[in-house]
């Protein structure tokens, strides 16, 4: 529907930079998204703590995130 993040962000009347924070939450790694839908997730995982980067790599994911 939208051809950038510019006009996603401009169509939903919001920061581009915010866009691209919530994207990245689409290469979380499976395991991690259903622990977190399940509850199961450590307690340091928050919004925040993934707003501020994680890797691309799900097994680096893992390692920064879970500690495995």
């Amino acid at each position: 529907e939208y051809s950038t993040v510019e006009e996603l962000a401009s169509a939903n009347k919001t920061d581009v930079s915010y866009v691209r924070r919530m994207l990245r939450l689409n290469s979380l790694a499976p395991d991690i998204v259903e622990a977190i839908l399940q509850n199961n997730a450590p307690d340091h995982i928050s919004l925040r703590t993934l707003y501020r980067g994680i890797a691309l790599s799900w097994a680096e994911q893992r390692r920064q995130l879970l500690g495995i």
